[in-house]
């Protein structure tokens, strides 16, 4: 089966599908086949390709190097400035709440 089909399959399965909840676990499950196949290629470009721009036939990659600077430990440091957790607190932002949705089996 070619890209084509495989793709007019895979949207005729999830508009099939009559409850939005399956339609999103379909979907889900392939979103994390292709990020796995995706994760699979740009490992093999990182491990073959040297750092600059490269094209395909159609499209393009570039390959850059990063730098990431190393997390601080606030707890290590803390304790190495005697600093308490209410001390501590003073700094920290407002506390996140958000929702979160997973497809579950």
């Amino acid at each position: 089966m070619n890209t084509v089909q495989n793709k007019i399959q895979a949207t005729a399965v999830v508009e099939s599908l009559k409850n939005p909840i399956d339609a999103y676990a379909v979907l889900d499950r392939q979103i994390k086949e292709l990020q796995a196949q995706a994760e699979v290629l740009k490992d093999s470009f990182k491990a073959s390709l040297k750092v600059g721009k490269h094209r395909g036939e159609f499209y393009g990659v570039t390959v850059s190097e990063k730098i990431r600077t190393g997390s601080v430990d606030v707890k290590a440091l803390a304790a190495a400035f005697n600093i308490t957790d209410d001390q501590l607190a003073k700094y920290r932002a407002e506390p996140t709440i958000y929702l979160e949705v997973k497809a579950t089996a």
